[in-house]
């Protein structure tokens, strides 16, 4: 008959195994949320994004920021410039559905460097692929799920903040290590003095513990991280997946190289970190590190392999990144599908610019547009019209064509090109410079850009040209600088409220306009007032009407005022006089 001690014996095996059982069930469960959510998202606009803006961007611009350099910035990244006035931080938030750091660095990096060369097949295939089988495609992403973020910043700004540790040696804590065993041998030989030996060298190593580990614990973040993305990337690697394979296959070497990284790497990061964690394994071997320093020895190779194998870090990154970028790539194009998506149709840069039905991909309901030119576009008409929205639309499209071979139109066919902007520019307080200063500025480096490397067709999106002075010398020198756009290596597209540029340049470039209409309409208490109606639709030629003064009216300014502005507007129509 089973004693008092056996029985108790059995019944902690059996909460224990119940407990396990438990944990198993939850953990399936939870596994299936997951595979049912990804597989419901996929082609989902992704919801708001809850991070600081600032933060996000810092981030996930952490890879783009690593490999930014002299040769990048010739061959026409999107700067910061263009980067802003197009608003490519919302445009990226729109396509990111990625759920590791790896992913979202590696989408904004190819939204930052388009592609100058089309070589976009093998993408193209994977895209098409990852839509059509959804369990390989969920497979992938519950490994990237698990993966993660490392913190508020991205694994380059932790690299680099692991070159700043100053430099470790392991000889202390080896030689330390050496005197412990030398001790123990003295006390086994019956030397009382190894027993007065053995409490110094632990009481000296338990002081040096504390102070070495202030020192180093900051960087433990890093290698945390790198820990989670290599199994992260071992449970890719088993998904075995077909439409990745070549990439799987240069992961798992990768894995493979770092085996020495991650070989005893329990011994750094198991545990509470030397103050206990609760669990009686993990507190003796905190007192186990703490006495003998081998987490630190550990610890130090484990910054030399980083140190010596950065490229290798970085390959895999770049992998693993690609892979889930691929696939946000693919739930983006799902999730345009009802308002129209193409691939994009790379041209010689004689056959020009061609967008079909294109539209904003930030807009709910959009108002779509056709435009087909093989010079640059000069485009007027009313305020609040449609310009920039338009030039926003092409620019945004000719980006996503040239990143992620996928654009918010029914057809899209352009050039590769090196896109630039001169749009949203503002006062620069800090160096003192006026807004004209600014924009002279902006459209200058546009034009070295264009002398640099003139064998790359440019493109280039300019909104109200030379806003910042005064009316003679702004239509004079904005219709030259214009003119120095219109080469066909470049094309320009402009806005602009001066009718003037259009009768300058009608030879230059091709005209079309947007309008407003001034309706009445009638109120709720039955009374009649006029409204502006915009259609949003591009027109061709110039425009002929204008509605700034009709505005002023219509937004409840005294009809003096706005009376005595038309007749001042009407005379210098007739008599070219104030």
């Amino acid at each position: 008959m089973m004693g008092g001690y056996g029985f108790f014996v059995l019944c902690v095996c059996v909460v224990l195994a119940v407990i396990a059982i438990a944990g198993a069930i939850r953990g399936r469960r939870e596994t299936e949320r997951e595979r049912a959510r990804l597989l419901h998202d996929f082609g989902t606009p992704p919801g708001p994004v809850k991070e600081d803006p600032f933060v996000r961007i810092q981030r996930v611009g952490g890879y783009y920021r690593a490999h930014l350099s002299e040769e990048t910035t010739a061959r026409g990244h999107i700067d910061d410039i263009t980067w802003n006035d197009l608003g490519m931080d919302a445009v990226f938030d729109r396509l990111d559905t990625c759920q590791s750091a790896a992913g979202e660095e590696i989408l904004y990096d190819m939204l930052r460097r388009p592609q100058l060369v089309d070589d976009f097949s093998r993408m193209e295939e994977q895209i098409q692929a990852v839509t059509k089988q959804p369990e390989d495609r969920v497979r992938l992403q519950l490994f990237y799920r698990r993966i993660g973020r490392p913190s508020k910043y991205s694994l380059y700004d932790y690299l680099s903040l692991l070159e700043t540790l100053p430099a470790q040696s392991d000889v202390p804590h080896l030689a330390a290590l050496a005197v412990i065993v030398l001790a123990i041998v003295l006390i086994i030989a019956g030397i009382q003095a190894g027993i007065w030996l053995l409490i110094l060298v632990l009481f000296y190593n338990v002081i040096a513990y504390y102070r070495t580990k202030g020192v180093v614990e900051p960087y433990y973040i890093t290698l945390r991280y790198l820990l989670r993305e290599l199994a992260g990337a071992e449970g890719l690697v088993r998904t075995g997946s077909q439409i990745f394979d070549q990439e799987l296959a240069q992961i798992a070497g990768l894995v493979r190289g770092m085996g020495s990284f991650r070989r005893g790497s329990d011994l750094v990061m198991g545990g509470g970190n030397a103050v206990g964690s609760g669990n009686p394994v993990d507190l003796l071997m905190d007192y186990i590190r703490m006495l003998t320093h081998i987490d630190l020895i550990k610890f130090n190779q484990m910054v030399r392999v980083i140190r010596g194998r950065k490229e290798a870090i970085d390959e895999l990154q770049e992998l693993m990144g690609r892979i889930e970028a691929v696939i946000a790539i693919a739930s983006f194009r799902e999730s345009l599908r009802k308002q129209g998506v193409c691939v994009p149709d790379f041209a010689m840069p004689e056959q020009g610019y061609a967008l079909t039905e294109g539209y904003h991909p930030l807009m709910a309901t959009p108002v779509k547009n056709t435009i087909e030119t093989r010079r640059g576009v000069l485009i007027t008409g009313s305020n609040a019209s449609g310009k920039s929205t338009f030039l926003k639309t092409c620019a945004i499209n000719a980006i996503l064509a040239q990143s992620v071979h996928t654009c918010a139109a029914s057809g899209y066919r352009a050039p590769l090109y090196r896109i630039y902007s001169s749009m949203a520019l503002r006062d620069d307080l800090d160096e003192g410079e006026s807004y004209y200063i600014v924009e002279i500025k902006s459209l200058k480096r546009i034009l070295d850009a264009a002398d640099a490397a003139p064998e790359t067709p440019l493109l280039c999106f300019i909104d109200e040209v030379l806003r910042g002075t005064n009316t003679v010398e702004r239509i004079a020198a904005s219709c030259e600088i214009l003119r120095c756009f219109s080469g066909q290596q470049t094309m320009c597209f402009a806005a602009t409220h001066d009718g003037e540029l259009t009768e300058l340049l009608s030879e230059d470039y091709d005209l079309y306009h947007f309008e407003g209409e001034i309706r009445s309409v009638q109120t709720e208490d039955g009374t009649q007032k006029r409204d502006v109606h915009f259609d949003y639709t591009l027109r061709d030629g110039a425009a002929t009407t204008r509605n700034a003064i009709e505005l002023l009216s219509i937004l409840g300014y005294d009809d003096a005022v706005t009376d005595r502005a038309q007749a001042l507007a009407t005379r210098f129509e007739q008599t070219g006089r104030w």
